[in-house]
């Protein structure tokens, strides 16, 4: 377990899913939104892996100016499109921009970050074709290893938590295997929803829409409460 301390900052921001939108997101925060002292923590998807290493490195090197000007740091925690190497290898790792491991902890404003990542991506056989259409050296659009992984030890290690607590909210999402890490073969198995809708037309302007949906998976957060009525303009 690694701990990243932030002693300087004043205050705690997490986003997610920028997609390789690096410099947009720092215009936003030191110019945009005048973020200062801040730690800002992106939660996944940062757009790690599809380009090669060099563009991240030259990336940083045009936005570290900015950031030391706002006493900004942006830390990257892996999400399902991000080449998990970047993390577990910290190929990024500069004092105001990093890539950080599974497992680290992050310690700002009296709070200690516990940062786990990964997810599962539904695009994923789109991205898998990609890739084998295309032969690219050091880039790709999918990783195999993109599922978050459940470490007991290191998670006793950063913290005393209810281990046996945690292992039953798994459970209530995913299909444990005997060593307790995810059963990824069910994970990918097709997921399946329900529903009905009647569509009243009031007028030739207006159009009522009453729907009911409901997801049959336990992972989708399978309940009977998605109902909605919308009233819709036609011109």
């Amino acid at each position: 377990m690694k701990i990243f301390e932030y002693n300087e900052a004043k205050q705690v921001a997490v986003c997610g899913d920028i997609h390789g939108a690096f410099e947009t997101m720092v215009f936003k925060t030191c110019v945009q939104y005048g973020m200062t002292d801040t730690l800002v923590i992106v939660a996944g998807d940062c757009g790690f892996g599809f380009e090669r290493p060099n563009h991240y490195i030259n990336l940083y090197n045009g936005l570290a100016g900015r950031l030391k000007k706002a006493n900004n740091w942006i830390v990257f925690v892996r999400g399902n499109h991000d080449d998990p190497s970047y993390f577990q290898e910290e190929k990024i790792c500069y004092e105001r921009f990093r890539c950080v491991p599974d497992y680290s902890v992050i310690q700002a404003c009296g709070l200690d970050i516990l940062c786990v990542g990964g997810g599962v991506s539904i695009d994923r056989l789109a991205r898998q074709r990609e890739d084998a259409r295309y032969i690219r050296k050091e880039t790709a659009s999918y990783w195999a290893d993109e599922m978050p992984v459940f470490d007991e030890d290191k998670i006793k290690e950063a913290h005393a938590l209810d281990t046996d607590a945690l292992k039953r909210s798994l459970n209530e999402y995913f299909t444990l295997n005997k060593d307790e890490s995810i059963d990824q073969s069910k994970v990918y198995l097709p997921h399946m929803a329900a529903g009905l809708g009647l569509k009243v037309a009031m007028n030739e302007n207006f159009v009522l829409s009453v729907d009911w949906a409901m997801a049959l998976n336990k992972q989708d957060n399978a309940k009977w409460a998605n109902f909605y009525i919308k009233m819709g303009y036609l011109f």
